[in-house]
């Protein structure tokens, strides 16, 4: 399973535009801040990317055009990658629209989610953003697998 991660020139000048707060049970609260929102449509999905400077989250927004907006959740401290939907969120608010706008030829998008859900493990997970969403002239995707992530990590 792949993650999608934002690199930054000038990480420090970017705001945040969410967070995402993971708390597992018996262990403590982490929250991150999210800083980059990044539409899907160079990646061809409807949809966004979302991720923070550190640590390594992100999230990828998709609108499956049969059951609507699920969320995959890339978090070192959760392990493998888990599916949001709402039949495991006690709540699921996810806005994805359309605006009249382009942005290097890229649609931009309204985004607003506000999201908190449980995940097989007991973790809970809330995340919330809203931003407009496009392509960032100094920010570009990189895919990679997260698990060669996890050694560099860990030492």
């Amino acid at each position: 399973m792949h993650t999608y991660a934002a690199l930054v020139a000038s990480a420090h000048d970017q705001h945040e535009i969410g967070r995402v707060t993971i708390t597992r049970p018996g262990a403590s609260t982490m929250t991150a801040p999210i800083h980059f929102c990044q539409s899907g449509e160079l990646a061809f999905f409807e949809g966004v990317d979302l991720a923070g400077i550190d640590p390594a989250v992100t999230m990828r927004v998709a609108i499956d055009p049969m059951a609507g907006p699920r969320i995959q959740l890339d978090a070192l401290v959760v392990g493998a990658p888990w599916m949001l939907e709402p039949s495991v969120c006690s709540t699921w608010d996810v806005s994805i629209t359309r605006t009249n706008s382009r942005y290097n030829n890229v649609r931009e998008l309204d985004v607003g989610i506000a999201v908190a859900c449980a995940l097989p493990d007991g973790a809970q997970v809330e995340l919330r953003t809203a931003a407009r969403c496009s392509v960032a002239p100094d920010v570009f995707t990189v895919r990679h697998e997260i698990d060669d992530l996890r050694p560099e990590l860990s030492r």
